[in-house]
This record gives structure tokens, sequence and C-alpha cells, in this order.
């Protein structure tokens, strides 16, 4: 067993709040010391309202930068490394750089939901709940043994509000099981890889609207909303708009084909499959957009 009151060496992989949020906590409340964090920050982490990672290292002294160098992890001669939201795919080979091993936190309720941008595929796939794991890690992405995980009901959340309170839930799961951790008794749960479900990672074509099902369409709106870019649809003219808010009616307001729109003061009504859905919320491109006229499904053909 491994003695918790004996400093050890750790490792930060990370982007996000999350990742502030650990170095904060092993810093305040722990005895043991950060050697190196290695940043994956992105601007849009400041767009999103998280401080970056190297910037908030640089404040504290924290040797930081974004190597994932075996060479340059090994001469930190860490005991244990953590990763939070960090983007890439760590190597199997920095995998056995420390000796208590690699351990992740992931936004999601393993084994479901393995790789990237599951917040956003839970509200897109009409999930009721969803969750955050805590895991060993292993060369096969978020495969690893299970240490502990929770869930949380998705409600009316959009895909931003849904990722913020998963990342919470994460730091959550960190905190409660830091300490068996690092004494080395915490559970270790393999995952059934026959029930594991995996995600395609985000591209901007996911946010171009398919006028099919309301309830398709209301999840597809609430993935990108506000503080994201909204999700974006087109007339057949090529006017392009920006959808943040859909509600849906009890009905259809007309029989004409799905994606056909009219506009009356200054608040859409859109036709889809099966009822009419209305947004409050929503802008265009550029000129003047026509006060009635059909929305094209799906991006545009190049």
């Amino acid at each position: 067993m491994i003695n918790n009151f004996d400093s050890k060496n750790i490792i930060v992989f990370g982007s996000r709040k999350i990742t502030i949020d650990i170095i904060e906590y092993i810093l305040s409340s722990t005895n043991h010391k950060i050697v190196y964090v290695s940043e994956c920050d992105a601007e849009r982490d400041r767009v999103y309202g998280s401080e970056l990672v190297g910037e908030y290292c640089l404040k504290k002294r924290i040797v930081c930068g974004n190597s994932e160098s075996i060479i340059d992890c090994s001469l930190m001669r860490p005991d244990i490394i953590f990763s939070a939201y960090y983007r890439k795919i760590l190597k199997r080979d920095l995998l056995l750089v420390a000796n208590m091993g690699c351990i992740n936190i992931h936004p999601a309720f393993l084994p479901q939901y393995r790789g990237p941008a599951p917040s956003l595929w839970n509200i897109l796939k009409g999930e009721i709940t969803a969750g955050s794991t805590i895991h060993y890690m292993v060369e096969n992405i978020d495969a690893g043994d299970i240490i502990d995980q929770k869930k949380l009901e998705i409600g009316d959340r959009t895909g931003f509000e849904l990722n913020r309170d998963l990342m919470n839930l994460g730091f959550e799961l960190f905190v409660d099981n830091f300490n068996d951790i690092m004494c080395g008794i915490s559970n270790r749960s393999p995952q059934d890889n026959d029930k594991a479900t995996y995600c395609l990672p985000f591209c901007n074509n996911m946010r171009y609207m398919v006028w099919g099902a309301s309830k398709d369409v209301r999840q597809q709106v609430r993935a990108f909303a506000p503080p994201y870019e909204g999700a974006i649809t087109y007339t057949l003219g090529g006017m392009f708009v920006i959808i943040n808010n859909v509600e849906i009616m009890d009905k259809r307001l007309s029989m004409k084909p799905p994606g056909s729109y009219f506009i009356k003061d200054n608040v859409i009504y859109i036709e889809t499959c099966d009822k009419t859905v209305v947004s409050y919320n929503w802008k265009h491109d550029r000129g003047i957009i026509k006060h009635s006229g059909r929305f094209v499904s799906g991006p545009p053909h190049i």
C-alpha cells in the first residue's frame, strides 16, 4: 500500500476549467507536487469563459508546456499522471512512464460514448441522462478500468451547459477518489467492451440543420445553442441563417414540405416532418431574407 503522506510527483495533462480546478486542489489540499503540466489550450476556452491553463500556470509559476515527449516526462520522474479534457491521445509508452499509472476524467458514462465530444452526442441522440467517469488509461481510448462514475439528468440543458456540468461532475469524482488513488486502494472495475459505443469528433457540418422530426430538430439546436455558435441552415437561394433556439408547436401550421418557413414579427416558423417549430432567436448572414421560403436540409454540397 502506498502511503498518501509521502509526497508524490504528479504530471497533469489537460485543458479547460477542470484542469485548473485539479491543479488548485492538489496545490491547496494535498502534500503532493505537480512537476509538470502539459496544456492543450484552445482560444475557444477563453471565449467560453475559462482561463487558459498555460496562463494560469505562468501566474502560479508551475512548469508548463505542451510536450508529450516520453523523454521530457520521464525526466520529471512522475509517480502518477492525471489527464482531464486533453485534446490528444497519449501514446502507449507515455502511459508507462508513471509507476502508479495514468488516470483520465471522461465526460461520459463509460463504456458508452468513448471518444471526443460526448456531451454533444448525448444531446443529439436524445439521451435522458449523461455522466462522467474517472478511469485508468490504457492504449485503447477511454477503455481502461473504471474507478468511479456519476450520472445526471440532461433535462433541457444545451450542449454548452451539459459540457460545463459534466466537467464539474468530473472534478467531483476527482476529489472524491483522489486519496484512494494516491494510496493505491482505488476501485478498478473492467469495462464491458461489448456495451461500448463511440463518438465521432465534432465537425462544423454537424451544425447544419436536418429538417426531420421536430424533436430531432430541437435537439440539434440545443446542442449548438449559445455561447456555442448556433445551428446553421440556408435557403434554396443561398441565404444562411443561424438558429439559436426553437420551440415545438402542437401541430403543423401548413402542409408545405419540411424546411418551409415564414417570418412574422421577426419570429420564424419552420415546418418539420411532424410539427412546426418556432424560433425567437435567429439571425441571417447578409441582405434581406424573404418572408417565406424553404430551408435546405444538411450541409451545402461542394
